[in-house]
């Protein structure tokens, strides 16, 4: 898996956050079984709760790195608005 490839997919959709108050990390990426961890930053946002939830970011960043990473498989978000 390309790392390069999808952390520059990754960046396009923190622009898309952003706008929100928010934004994403890369926490780990897992190239044998294609899974990308991410983490969503609220600590600048008005209101956390305006931010997209994870399952639609999620959605966002698998296609967006799809066509640049076709390996990715899986994108997990840790969401601080979900209790553990």
């Amino acid at each position: 898996m390309d790392t390069t490839a999808v952390k520059t997919g990754i960046e396009k959709v923190r622009t898309l956050v952003r706008a929100d108050g928010g934004d994403l990390t890369v926490v780990d990426i897992e190239p044998e079984a294609g899974i990308v961890h991410l983490r969503l930053v609220l600590e600048e946002a008005n209101c956390a709760e305006c931010v997209l939830p994870a399952a639609h970011i999620e959605e966002i960043v698998l296609r967006s790195l799809q066509g640049l990473a076709p390996e990715v498989s899986r994108v997990v978000v840790d969401d601080p608005r979900v209790d553990s």
